[in-house]
């Protein structure tokens, strides 16, 4: 029998209270569970319908925010009243037009870096034949060592971060897998350019945010709003789901699972589905 997150649900509820909410969400670990191989990885039918019903809420802005590129994450939560950003932040989507976080000139470079990585990765066998997995977003690139044989892990992962690091790129680490993007841009970013965009510079007189995410650049992408000294730090709070609770966090509320996860999606609907004279 699963244990429901109290404690988590009710310091949510106390910090959203009496405003609207403006809703980020990551995908990979957060709205879906992590899986091996990255092209079966989708929500449940249940987070799923939930996460629709909060997307239709008027008081509820709702954004997903993942690593993955914007076409694929929005293939996968396939919800139309949801906005959406890519690669880490650097793909975002408003009123139904994609825009990036970096000049024309950057993107170019930035493309040319990842399509001489993948190169590389390829005439090192880092693919299929050795159990990795090379992921090309365009303007990033995902390496998964999932099926890379135990004995073996330790020595390939190193071969791929120098690959890495030869090309001029820093390595981030995920979940089975290396990251390689600009390192310039953070989920903070775009979170801070969809709240712009869509609510105003006074959105914090109306709004709360909340942002739920499972890795370190979701922590990246926090740290970015928290040492921007135009951002209402206190308006936005971070909660990161953590199997590990010595590992540490900068967020502000932990839980557990993907399933906890679920639990605190319901508890916002029904704050925000309840009538209110407040909001």
């Amino acid at each position: 029998m699963r244990i429901v997150d109290y404690d988590s649900q009710k310091r949510l509820a106390d910090f959203v209270r009496n405003k609207k909410l403006v809703l980020f969400l990551d995908f990979d670990g957060t709205l879906a569970e992590v899986t091996e191989v990255a092209d079966e990885t989708y929500p449940t039918p249940e987070m799923r319908e939930k996460l629709r019903q909060i997307s239709l809420l008027d008081n509820v802005l709702t954004c997903c925010i993942s690593g993955r590129k914007i076409e694929d994450l929005k293939a996968r939560v396939n919800i139309p009243t949801i906005l959406y950003s890519g690669n880490h932040g650097l793909e975002v989507e408003l009123d139904h037009k994609m825009s990036f976080c970096l000049d024309n000139d950057e993107i170019s470079k930035l493309r040319e870096g990842i399509r001489a990585i993948k190169k590389e990765f390829q005439a090192r066998h880092l693919g299929p034949e050795r159990g990795g997995n090379i992921e090309d977003k365009d303007t990033a690139l995902t390496w998964h060592y999932f099926k890379v044989p135990e004995n073996e892990v330790e020595s390939t992962v190193n071969e791929a971060c120098e690959i890495i690091k030869s090309h001029g790129y820093k390595v981030f680490e995920g979940v089975g897998c290396l990251e390689v993007r600009h390192s310039g841009v953070t989920k903070g970013h775009a979170m801070e350019k969809i709240i712009r965009a869509k609510l105003g510079p006074d959105w914090s007189a109306s709004y709360r945010g909340v942002f739920i995410g499972d890795t370190g650049t979701d922590e990246e992408g926090y740290l970015t709003l928290q040492q921007n000294p135009t951002f209402p730090q206190n308006d936005l709070t971070f909660v990161r789901v953590l199997s590990d609770p010595s590992k540490p966090t900068i967020s502000q509320i932990q839980v557990k699972s993907v399933s906890d996860v679920y639990d605190l999606l319901c508890k916002l609907y029904d704050i925000y589905s309840a009538p209110s004279k407040s909001r």
